[in-house]
């Protein structure tokens, strides 16, 4: 998201990223109201095609999904804790969203290569 002050790539291990998702529950994007036990949050959120975009957003990819992670709590403070490395991708994030703000598909597409 370009109006994120900072953009972080963040490397965990395969043995705490199972740690992490074992102690959450899943939710469907938009639902409200409902009171799980966990202190961490999965949604599936629809997959995103970086070369090609329609007013600025990227566009949809049909079948695909992305996961969301949401933590809190004392699984928060675990994640925290966790990370094998810690990469700032904020210039990228703003390339990518210059990118998608282009008015043709073969614009997109040079700037994102």
């Amino acid at each position: 998201q370009t109006q994120s002050a900072k953009n972080l790539k963040i490397k965990l291990s395969h043995e705490d990223l199972a740690t992490i998702l074992s102690q959450c529950y899943c939710t469907i994007h938009g639902e409200k109201g409902l009171k799980m036990k966990g202190e961490g949050r999965v949604q599936w959120d629809p997959s995103r095609d970086l070369y090609s975009a329609r007013d600025g957003v990227p566009r949809k990819l049909s079948g695909l999904r992305a996961i969301q992670i949401g933590v809190s709590g004392s699984l928060s403070e675990f994640y925290a804790g966790s990370p094998l490395s810690i990469e700032d991708v904020t210039e990228l994030a703003h390339r990518v969203a210059k990118a998608h703000g282009q008015a043709s598909p073969k614009l997109v597409k040079d700037m994102m290569d």
